[in-house]
Formats: C-alpha cells, sequence, structure tokens
C-alpha cells in the first residue's frame, strides 16, 4: 500500500483534505478507514499466501520420473542424474520463494 492508496481509502471512507498536511473526519470515518486498510491488508496476505507452498517433486517423484522416462544401465551416470534432478527441484524451490519476499 502506498501513499495514494491511503490517500484514496481516506476520501472513501469519509475523511475531508484541508490542507496538505491536515484532514478533517469523524469517528466514523476512522473506523471505516481502519476497516478498509485492514481488509486491504488481508487480501494482500492471501494474494501472498497463493504461492507460499511450493509444490514440486519429492525424491520418490524423481526415481519414478527417471524410471519412467530413461534407460540408464550405467549407476554411475544414473546417480549424476538423478543428482542434478534433485540440484534443479532444489534451485527452483530456492526461486520460488525469493521471489514472494
Amino acid at each position: 500500500m502506498n501513499r495514494d492508496d491511503i490517500i484514496r481509502m481516506a476520501r472513501e471512507t469519509g475523511f475531508v483534505n484541508l490542507s496538505d498536511q491536515y484532514w478533517d473526519c469523524t469517528t466514523e470515518c476512522i473506523e471505516r478507514f481502519a476497516a478498509l486498510v485492514a481488509a486491504d491488508e488481508r487480501d494482500r496476505i492471501a494474494d501472498e499466501a497463493k504461492y507460499e507452498k511450493w509444490v514440486g517433486l519429492d525424491l520418490e517423484e524423481i526415481d519414478e520420473a527417471i524410471a519412467g522416462n530413461i534407460t540408464i544401465t550405467d549407476p554411475n551416470l544414473r546417480d549424476g542424474v538423478y543428482g542434478a534432478i534433485v540440484d534443479l527441484e532444489l534451485l527452483l524451490k530456492e526461486k520460488n520463494t525469493a521471489e514472494q519476499i
């Protein structure tokens, strides 16, 4: 929420702008303003919560994906592929959660 949002909400709830620094309002205006700010904050938190849960692959799902899509006879190569996928999954999770801040 920025300054313009606050001013818009103040006007919407009945505040009267007397000058650049002074506003006039009633107790009811303050209560409506507080309710509007609280609702805006709840909406912001709800929007952020949509991205809080990372839905990625667990180790068993990675195993199944490799087994179902890649035939690797060399155990070292299989371990390398498995490690690369696990590393990519961790990087994606890190990126996904870092962008929420």
